[in-house]
């Protein structure tokens, strides 16, 4: 596994996951990007040459194949499961360093996915996202075998995904 850390954002990832599908863990605080404290727990694609990954332009290709594959995907079934992931409280996609659109409506945000291109966009992540603000959130947040729970489910139900863009 790796841990990294950008002002306001701590996230990991497993090993490798650079260059595919990511099954990964982030924290936000005010000071980041998304401007709010929470916790998502998810799938993301890297798509950038950011980072100290020795011959990245190599590299990148793959996962922005990899990317293209799961948007093909979205017009079918993976496009239909995600939708009902989409409705659930908490769930939502982000892309690049956007706050997650967590009103948005799953329709209209699988087709941004769809049409987006994966170089424009440079992160595009699906999952779940707690805010320790919301009282139900924040009883998962504190209780290590209720979150434990919830990370579970959310890396089971993106498996289609994953499996997609290997």
């Amino acid at each position: 596994n790796s841990v990294w850390y950008q002002i306001g954002h701590l996230y990991t990832y497993h090993s490798g996951g650079r260059w595919e599908a990511q099954c990964n863990v982030g924290m936000y605080c005010p000071t980041s990007a998304v401007r709010r404290n929470l916790v998502r727990v998810g799938v993301g694609f890297n798509m950038t040459l950011a980072g100290k990954d020795p011959d990245a332009g190599l590299h990148l290709p793959r996962v922005l194949r990899r990317f293209a594959s799961v948007q093909q995907a979205l017009a079918g079934a993976l496009g239909k499961d995600l939708t009902g992931c989409l409705q659930q409280p908490g769930w939502a996609v982000q892309f690049g360093d956007d706050r997650p659109e967590l009103d948005g409506r799953p329709d209209e945000v699988l087709a941004r996915a769809r049409s987006t291109s994966g170089e424009a966009v440079g992160w595009f992540f699906i999952g779940r996202w707690l805010s320790p603000n919301l009282p139900d959130d924040a009883k998962i947040l504190v209780d290590r075998q209720a979150f434990l729970s919830v990370a579970d489910d959310v890396f089971r139900r993106l498996l289609p995904l994953l499996r997609t863009a290997a």
